[in-house]
């Protein structure tokens, strides 16, 4: 599944967001498997590129990896940032390395389709 077909994704959290309620097991099941937009700060080392999250801070100083279904919700959030797209399995598999650097994994972070899910139980999703 590429970003461009994450529209089941945003109604699952459209309609949540408007019930007020959490995401159902059917989210969490997408989510899984989808690739999402990821901002990023890219840097050169030794003549090969490399990246690092570029984070952003919610509920005062906790650090969030920010993940977007769409460039169009990127641009309506007014982040700015060099992004990649990557699998959610390669995400998981890069913050099992940090467990306690993000506290949350924000989906559309800053636009009526945003979603806040735990580190520990996005990782739960894989291992």
């Amino acid at each position: 599944m590429g970003f461009e077909d994450n529209f089941e994704l945003e109604k699952i959290i459209g309609n949540a967001n408007a019930n007020n309620s959490n995401p159902a097991e059917e989210f969490y099941r997408l989510l899984k498997d989808s690739r999402l937009i990821m901002p990023v700060l890219m840097s050169e080392i030794d003549a090969k590129s490399d990246f690092e999250i570029n984070y952003i801070k919610i509920g005062g100083d906790k650090q969030a990896v920010a993940l977007f279904t769409s460039e169009k919700i990127m641009d309506e959030s007014g982040i700015r940032s060099a992004v990649i797209t990557i699998r959610m399995s390669d995400l998981a598999e890069m913050l099992l390395g940090m467990p306690d650097k993000y506290a949350v994994i924000s989906v559309n972070p800053v636009t009526g389709l945003s979603v806040n899910i735990p580190t520990e139980s996005f990782l739960n999703l894989f291992y």
